[in-house]
């Protein structure tokens, strides 16, 4: 009998590990970590999005230029719908994190269709060795 009990203890043990390396801890509030430079809190990757698309997250000062970078919202054929910039108010004059926000006007989209936000590091030297730029899946 306490073998049986330890089993099945054993296996809600295992269930819930399982459960929550999934994410059903409340993960899908955590931060998309793109790279050691860039983190996005919203939106979750391939999350539905709305008009007006607000963005947050973190990135590097060495991302920024006057505390911004450009931002664009693609549609699901990679036509770009939306640009702007996410700034920050926060010193951007290091290498470490620095909150930023954006928000993007897009018009509307077929609905159940993907999209992609991208996140571009700011180059202001034009030298190709200094770009860098990340996506975000998601869904209109």
């Amino acid at each position: 009998m306490a073998r049986t009990i330890y089993f099945f203890l054993g296996l809600i043990i295992i269930a819930l590990g399982v459960y929550w390396a999934l994410g059903g801890s409340g993960a899908e509030n955590e931060p998309v970590v793109l790279n050691e430079n860039i983190m996005v809190d919203e939106p979750a990757l391939n999350a539905t999005v709305t008009n007006p698309l607000m963005v947050s997250g973190e990135a590097r000062g060495t991302w920024f230029f006057e505390a911004s970078f450009p931002v664009k919202l693609l549609n699901a054929s990679s036509v770009e719908i939306a640009s702007g910039v996410a700034g920050t108010t926060s010193d951007w004059m290091t290498t470490d994190f620095v909150p930023f926000t954006a928000t993007l006007t897009f018009p509307p989209q077929p609905a159940g269709s993907s999209g992609t936000l991208v996140l571009i590091k700011d180059n202001p030297s034009g030298e190709p060795i200094y770009d860098d730029s990340y996506s975000v899946p998601v869904a209109f």
